[in-house]
């Protein structure tokens, strides 16, 4: 998965998923509908797809970057 942000509030979290998921949307990819917010710890992220190969994590993480103008990470758990 790429980890476009993290937080410490849901709200917060949930508001950041729809505005990447409306910026992905923009940009025609599809894993517009993939982005969700994951609770860990104390932590609410962002991510966007699920990716098993760390070369397609990086693509998508390239075209993430691209469409939200901002810098994310690949995430494993």
């Amino acid at each position: 998965a790429v980890q476009v942000a993290a937080f410490m509030t849901p709200a917060s979290a949930e508001a950041q998923r729809s505005r990447t998921a409306t910026q992905l949307r923009a940009a025609a990819l599809p894993e517009a509908d993939a982005t969700r917010v994951l609770k860990l710890n104390d932590r609410y992220y962002v991510l966007v797809g699920d990716l098993a190969d760390r070369a397609q994590a990086d693509a998508l993480a390239a075209q993430v970057r691209a469409a939200v103008r901002h810098d994310v990470v690949i995430f494993r758990r």
